[in-house]
């Protein structure tokens, strides 16, 4: 009886949330998204000591005036290397249609000795990569 109940509480459950409506009111305008942006530039040290915190400083596009930065998306690669995509926020509903450079500091600290490869998304198929020697 408790078994039966228990699967009931549950289907009932499951039936309620999957019919709740969580979309966006077809009158509502949606002007705001993140996306991944290409890196033009990096600039920055290129050795460290273990547990030294430097400042790299990345040079993006983004496709109008309504774009700044989001975050740093990173994904670790094999051995020291690290990939990494500029993500923007994209504010607003009338935008300007014009490229706009922006740059933002890249923090990188490394907790061992090595040579560290951050290879920043250029375009789906390219990088700019970016050498440090940690010593």
């Amino acid at each position: 009886m408790k078994s039966i109940l228990k699967k009931t509480f549950l289907l009932v459950s499951f039936i309620m949330i999957a019919s709740c409506d969580v979309g966006i009111d077809d009158n509502q305008n949606v002007c705001s998204y993140i996306a991944g942006v290409g890196t033009t530039q990096v600039t920055g040290p290129v050795t460290a000591a273990v547990n030294e915190e430097i400042t790299l400083t990345t040079t993006f596009s983004v496709a109008n005036n309504c774009g700044s930065f989001y975050l740093f998306n990173e994904t670790n690669g094999s051995n020291n290397d690290k990939n990494i995509t500029i993500n923007a926020r994209f504010d607003g509903c009338n935008c300007n249609d014009i490229p706009v450079v922006k740059t933002e500091p890249y923090k990188f600290k490394a907790i061992s000795a090595g040579v560290y490869n951050l290879k920043f998304k250029k375009t789906n198929t390219e990088f700019i990569t970016h050498t440090i020697t940690v010593s």
